[in-house]
């Protein structure tokens, strides 16, 4: 039994969650890579760090943009006060 392709009761495109029947499966030999020799585990958390640090880096961005969605906001409130006050102007005939 496969842990890879559609799962026929989840949505199209999502991925087959691992049957319980996995849990039960050896650990997955790597080639260079034994259990007792601790380079994997130094491997997962090199690989673990970066994921971590990219996260980090992700969520810098999203606060800068968020940053700047409300900027943008505060910017279009004031042309917006600045166009009807044109146009009251206008209607005025000051412009």
């Amino acid at each position: 039994r496969g842990l890879v392709g559609p799962c026929p009761a989840a949505p199209r495109g999502m991925p087959r969650l691992p049957s319980p029947e996995a849990a039960e499966l050896p650990m997955l030999e790597l080639p260079g890579f034994t259990r007792s020799n601790g380079e994997f585990q130094s491997l997962l958390q090199q690989v673990e760090k970066d994921f971590r640090d990219q996260l980090t880096r992700i969520s810098d961005k999203l606060d800068e943009l968020s940053e700047m969605k409300i900027d943008l906001k505060e910017a279009t409130t004031k042309l917006t006060g600045m166009e009807a006050k044109i146009s009251r102007m206008q209607v005025a005939g000051v412009a």
